[in-house]
């Protein structure tokens, strides 16, 4: 039996209901901000008239978005309860927010908002209805906070020097929480220089007891998610270290040969992307026909830079934003692991027992065994089952 999903792509929220097509949901906070924005710029602009230089003011919406102008964001999403459908957090760079929203009127709900709260992932309990979501720090580690679902009382329940991500409740259990944690290290200055392998945790809120489900030096375990008969899902990705090794003389002599090289061609590509962003014309034709809108996008998945436009030109023709090797696995009670789909990027338990995944182009679903396509979409970030 389908049932409905939303997902997140390049900071939008989209829904999708049974037999119906899918739908873009548009906030009233998010339009407010951005209408903000614009009047904020269009005050200001004779600072940049005199000079001839306003890169932004008359652009059009799709090409303010290129430029960088619209930094107004839904980052998490959840089901929704208590008359709303879905519930989602968004951020503005100073200004966050927790919201819901009920399909039946198409009417949004602020629940919290305020400054400095930043806020990614987002987790309902079923039955308590607390949230659990990654509380970002201004020293670059997340931590795991718990609220009530009246967006009240936010409490940080790990800490440490880490990164705490992507909390989801163990179902069947009143105050049992999985989280994904890396541990970073830092250098003289204070800032990241490295990351371990994202381990799973078990964390009961009760009794404060901490367990390590899931942990290799080789790999990433993301998403955990348990099932009520006990079963732990989990995307398994090669681990990466972040950071530069030693440096070989010859590829210091190498890169100093091509610095001139490089920096022209640096110029020669920001000019050409400066004109289709105002012309939507290209001044390089020799790289075949134009398009109609520059689509390079970098996304930051859990400690890793994708480059979207790069993942997508795939030898074997398939699109996806994640390579094969990103794997959504599950694990019995008994310990038996076994792979269910790869190149998962996001996904979902389903109440109807099946597992709703994206590879972040195509939605599909797992229903006893068997795979089906259930939709498509482009830069989808995140994926929940409603």
């Amino acid at each position: 039996m389908e049932t409905s999903f939303a997902y997140l792509a390049d900071g939008k929220l989209f829904f999708k209901e049974p037999g119906k097509d899918i739908r873009l949901v548009e906030s009233a906070f998010i339009q407010q901000m951005l209408e903000r924005q614009q009047k904020t710029r269009d005050r200001h602009d004779w600072k940049s008239q005199g000079m001839g230089w306003n890169l932004t003011r008359g652009m059009n919406p799709a090409a303010a978005e290129q430029m960088g102008v619209r930094n107004v964001r839904t980052c998490a999403i959840a089901s929704g309860a208590e008359g709303s459908d879905l519930l989602y957090v968004i951020n503005t760079g100073t200004v966050g927010g927790l919201f819901a929203w009920s399909k039946a009127d198409n009417s949004e709900r602020r629940m919290l908002h305020r400054n400095g709260f930043s806020a990614r992932d987002l987790a309902r309990h079923p039955v308590t209805h607390k949230l659990a979501l990654t509380m970002s720090a201004d020293d670059g580690s997340s931590h795991i906070g718990v609220m009530d679902f009246s967006g009240r009382g936010v409490r940080e329940v790990t800490e440490g020097d880490s990164l705490d991500e992507s909390p989801s409740w163990a179902a069947g259990q009143e105050g049992v929480l999985l989280y994904q944690s890396a541990g970073i290290g830092r250098n003289s200055a204070g800032f990241i220089s490295a990351r371990g392998s994202y381990a799973v945790i078990r964390l009961d809120l009760t009794s404060g007891d901490m367990q390590t489900l899931v942990e290799d030096d080789a790999f990433d375990y993301l998403l955990p998610r348990q099932s009520a008969e006990g079963t732990l899902y989990y995307i398994r990705r090669p681990y990466t270290p972040i950071g530069h090794g030693p440096v070989s003389m010859l590829t210091m002599a190498k890169d100093a040969l091509l610095f001139p090289v490089r920096l022209i061609l640096t110029f020669v590509h920001f000019f050409n992307w400066f004109s289709m962003v105002f012309r939507r014309k290209p001044l390089l034709t020799a790289s075949g026909p134009p398009k109609e809108a520059p689509d390079s996008r970098y996304m930051m998945l859990w400690g890793m830079m994708i480059d979207a436009e790069k993942a997508m030109q795939s030898k074997d023709g398939t699109k996806s934003l994640v390579p094969k090797t990103w794997k959504l696995m599950k694990r019995t009670v008994d310990g038996t692991a076994s792979e269910l789909a790869s190149g998962v990027l996001s996904y979902d338990l389903s109440s109807d027992g099946s597992v709703l995944f994206t590879d972040g182009v195509s939605i599909s679903r797992s229903v006893g065994g068997k795979i089906e396509s259930v939709g498509n979409g482009k830069m989808i970030e995140r994926i929940v089952s409603i």
